[in-house]
């Protein structure tokens, strides 16, 4: 038996269990910091739950595939907060190309499915699929929802000060998404008034 490809896709597998250490800034509901795969994951059941309500049918393996690899880069750079990357177009272009050579220096020995890999990354990038802008959307969305279930003690000044530009930013791309986004905003309000935290809509 040939082992080599096998202790390929080994080695590429103990790389990406770095997303499982790699911390985003989101708090979970316990509080602790929630980890990359964990918001890969769950990324990746909001497009199956998403996907039969969505007007446009949709190649649900590849929306799949992209939530799994859309942050895979992040096993190698880590993650950083959209903050700081937001109102920064250069340290977002660098970060981008930073992204770029991690995608290519963790698959560089998986042959065709490297190919596959960085086809479906740079098809997240560039949001050249309707697949990549409905993943793109849940990406956004999913951060959101962490922050509506994470303590209003964890939210930053900034963060809400954000949050309603943060809601307009997101793409209109269907109008399930969109009636999903409002629902989620009245939770937002609701956390806040909660916390008599005054919405600056």
């Amino acid at each position: 038996m040939q082992k080599t490809k096998y202790l390929k896709i080994l080695n590429f597998l103990h790389q990406a269990e770095q997303l499982k250490n790699e911390l985003r800034h989101s708090k979970t509901s316990a509080g602790r910091k929630e980890s990359v795969a964990e918001h890969s994951w769950r990324t990746a059941l909001m497009v199956l739950l998403f996907s039969p309500y969505l007007k446009k049918k949709i190649n649900i393996e590849k929306a799949l595939s992209l939530a799994i690899i859309h942050d895979l880069g992040e096993a190698v750079i880590g993650d950083e907060h959209y903050l700081k990357i937001a109102k920064n177009p250069l340290r977002e272009k660098n970060r981008k190309l930073q992204e770029r050579k991690a995608i290519k220096c963790l698959t560089n020995k998986l042959g065709t499915t490297a190919t596959q890999i960085k086809d479906l990354w740079n098809d997240y990038e560039k949001l050249t699929s309707y697949e990549a802008k409905f993943v793109h959307v849940i990406d956004k969305l999913e951060a959101w929802i962490q922050h509506n279930e994470a303590k209003m003690s964890t939210w930053t000044k900034k963060e809400i000060k954000d949050i309603f530009n943060y809601s307009n930013r997101i793409m209109n791309l269907d109008i399930f998404i969109n009636n999903f986004k409002k629902c989620l905003l009245d939770e937002t309000i609701k956390k806040f008034r909660k916390h008599n935290i005054k919405p600056e809509i």
